[in-house]
Order: structure tokens, then sequence, then C-alpha cells
């Protein structure tokens, strides 16, 4: 930490004038100085045969090219930072096995794993609706078990999605049975039943249950690492859901109050990934803000007892915080936004932060970032995704402020002066301190990581990787 706080002291822009109505077009100079930093930490990677990957300004793993590499070595003045990313690359291992390409290859019906016995599958569907759903509402429990208690052993080819749901369903729900330990060839195979009708998925008549085995699979690839694939999937499910209207508001006339609950809960899990992957990734998101026409989800029951701990239903948290998500990358780091002034992009930082501060005063403070988590055991692991995103945001936020220069320099009187004179939030002349702070309260949530509690938390690692202050 102390490494990082030399690198995030070192002097950047000078802010003086307000250059907030240069036009873009007569300020190119002006405009690739401000940027050169942020198009330096780009990171676009070729192999040798020719796959290439690109990883923008948002996402944390930019630091990791070889020019941000390079940055950080010249502050620091030595080679210890590469070093231990080379040192962890080469120890790092996958937190869940999860098969390779050969997943996503269709295979005839036969060649398919069977579907456990119904007293079984029904173990493993409870475990699913207990732990995962009750978090990421994917699917109506009373929907899915009529549909079961009606089709217990689809045929992939007259019903493609519901086959794919029912065995990502049981594949995850008997993985979460294992308690953090590898998953059984078993739930393996019913993942790869499930993968290998994605081609079907995507080229069928769009239909909710496809939408649902699509975000099932994502959520998986996102557990195992696998983020290419996670990726992907995540983007073909926001595809068929707006396709079939999952962004727009029914007429209640015409559907079941349940159907509709159904599709909105779908939208707003497809909606959190995406902007999560977008901010991560550094890429543009596949759902437009301006096109939203649902409502968001209800907070749910949070009933305070002091003599019995918080149990906290994140569901409603998760899609407002991919809200700011979304409008911290479209403000800050999508490529329009660099032609903002110096001036201009620090009120938009000081705007956002404020944002995110309110949005933090909603939360219980039983279960609030930055205070001590008092929830039920079964809803750690939740709480801490939670907080793993509202630190990443935060970050996410004032790294953009710390690009700007240190003002530790000034005294606080003539800082507080001069913000107040340009309309700034005075919280970005701390951007430094409340990335480090940010940080450091990351490595703190992971003491209270249960290692035990199976899929939701499996990549709670990868989550809490920080976007460190270039």
């Amino acid at each position: 930490m102390s490494r990082m706080e030399n690198v995030m002291m070192a002097s950047g822009l000078s802010l003086d004038h307000d250059d907030s109505n240069t036009e873009p077009k007569t300020g190119i100079t002006h405009v690739n100085t401000q940027s050169q930093l942020s198009n330096a930490l780009s990171m676009q990677v070729v192999t040798g045969n020719g796959c290439s990957s690109f990883l923008g300004t948002s996402s944390g793993f930019s630091i990791f090219s070889p020019e941000g590499l390079k940055w950080v070595s010249e502050k620091i003045g030595g080679d210890y930072f590469s070093n231990l990313l080379k040192i962890a690359s080469e120890s790092h291992n996958s937190v869940t096995e999860i098969p390779g390409p050969n997943l996503w290859h269709f295979r005839p019906f036969e060649e398919h794993h069977p579907l456990p016995p119904v007293e079984l599958a029904v173990k493993f569907i409870d475990e699913f609706f207990h732990t995962l759903n009750s978090t990421f509402p994917l699917y109506n429990q009373d929907l899915f078990r009529e549909n079961y208690a009606r089709v217990p052993f689809p045929m992939p080819a007259s019903d493609t999605a519901w086959y794919a749901s029912l065995n990502i369903v049981i594949g995850i729900g008997q993985i979460i049975h294992m308690k953090g330990l590898a998953p059984d060839a078993t739930s393996l195979a019913l993942i790869r039943n499930a993968a290998s009708t994605y081609v079907d998925l995507v080229s069928k008549h769009p239909s909710l249950d496809a939408v649902q085995a699509l975000l099932g699979m994502t959520i998986l690839m996102q557990a195992a690492e696998e983020s290419q694939a996670a990726y992907f999937l995540s983007a073909s499910a926001a595809r068929i859901a707006q396709s079939m209207g999952l962004h727009q508001k029914l007429p209640a006339s015409t559907t079941k109050p349940k159907q509709i609950e159904t599709r909105n809960n779908v939208f707003w899990i497809c909606y959190i990934i995406d902007k999560g992957m977008s901010l991560r990734h550094g890429r543009p998101s596949i759902i437009h803000d301006e096109d939203i026409g649902v409502e968001l989800p209800d907070k749910g029951s949070e009933i305070f007892n002091p003599s019995q701990r918080l149990g906290f239903y994140a569901f409603y948290y998760m899609s407002t915080l991919a809200l700011l998500e979304s409008r911290v990358y479209s403000q800050l780091y999508s490529v329009r936004s660099r032609t903002q002034s110096k001036l201009q992009r620090l009120k938009t930082v000081g705007n956002l932060d404020h944002e995110l501060q309110t949005w933090l005063e909603t939360v219980p403070v039983e279960i609030r970032p930055g205070q001590e988590i008092l929830c039920d055991e079964r809803d750690v692991n939740v709480v801490i995704l939670v907080c793993f995103a509202f630190y990443n945001c935060l970050i996410a936020i004032h790294r953009e402020s710390a690009y700007h220069g240190s003002w530790t320099k000034e005294g606080e009187a003539r800082m507080l002066s001069k913000a107040r004179s340009q309309g700034l939030n005075t919280r970005v002349y701390e951007s430094a301190k409340i990335c480090l702070d940010a940080a450091r309260n990351v490595i703190k949530l992971l003491r209270h990581y249960r290692a035990d509690a199976g899929l939701p938390s499996a990549g709670l690692i990868r989550s809490a990787k920080p976007r460190t202050v270039p």
C-alpha cells in the first residue's frame, strides 16, 4: 500500500483555469494531453494466432498492460509490482473447475447425461431456490415447480429452453450442495447438457426460459472465472431479453402478476450483469438506460429486531447500484467523456461521488459498506458482494480525480476555497486517500468470507480485485 501511496502522490495535470467551454474540435491538443494516460492504460492483447482481447481504462486490469506496468515501475522506482504479478499469475488456480471450449459443442441427445431422479432433483432444486435464487430471483419458484411437475424429463428437441433451464438449476443446486468442494462429474455433466444447447437458445424463437438459462450459465462462468464465456453469454441474454421486450412494461391485463414480476426480475439481473461487466472490462454495455421502461425491484422485507440479525435482500440495492455504475462508465470512461475539460471531468467526479454517497445512505446500517456487518450468517457473502461492488464503483469514480494531481501540497483552507470557487465537491481533493481506504476495506472484508457457502460466493476473490489508482 505504501508503494501505491507514493505512486498516487505524483503530480498530474494542472487545474488552475476553467476550460470547460473549449470545443473538442478546437482543443485536440488539449484533449490528447488529458487522455494520454487513459489511452496508455487501455490494453489490447493479440495472440500469435490472431486472437484479440481489449480492456478499457475503467477496468482495473488495464493497469496490468505493458504500458501500465511500465508507468507503475517508473513511479515506484523498480519492477517490484511487475514481479509480484508474475508470481501471482503463475500460482493462479481457477475457483471452480468448469470444462473448456468443448463445453459449448453441440452433442446429440443420446450423448447427454440423464437428469437425476425426481426425489434427488427436487433436493437440488430446493438448494438452488434457498441460496442463489434468493439473491438473484432468476426464476419464480411457484412457476418453476409447476412446470417441473408437468415436465420433469423434457426432451431438448421439443423444448430446448426449458431443458437447458432445468439442467442449469439442478446443476447449480448440486454444486451449491457440495459446500465449496469441487463440482462432481454429475453436476458438470448437467452443465454440459445445458451448454450444448447454446446455438438453439440464441437462434430459435426468443423465450423467457432461454434468457434464464443463458443468465444461469453466465453466473456459472463468472464463478469459474471464465470471463470470456460469461461476457458473450450475458450479451446473448441481454439481446434476447430486449427482443422480447423485457425492458418495457406490459399491460397488466395481458399477463399474470407472477409472470410480470419474473420478467422484470430477469431484466434487472441482465442489467446488473451487463453494467458490472462493462465497468470491469472497460467495454460498452448492451443495455441503454434511455430504453428502460420497467420498475425497479421491490426492496423486500427487512425487519430489524434487537435479538435477531438482519435478513438482507440485496437485489434492489444491486439494481440501483448498477444504474450508477452505468453513469460512471458513460460519464467518465466512454470515448465521448474524454472530450470534457479537466474541470468538467472533476465536476462529474464530484457529482457521481455525491450520488454514490446518497445510495450508501439508503443501505441499512447493519450491512452498509464501511460498517460492521450484522446480518444472518447465510447472507454474509451476499453482503460482501454488494460491498465489493460499492468499493469498485467508488474507486472507479475517484481514480479519475487522482489523475489530475496531488492536492496535499496545498493548505486545507486554500483547497476548500478553490473547490467552492470552481463548483467542485471537496472530496475530489481526497481521491487518492479514498481509493486507498477502499482497497484496504476490500481486504478486510475477505476476513468475513465463508468458503463453504457454495456457488453464490465462488467468485468473491475475483470480484474483490480493486481498481487501484494509476
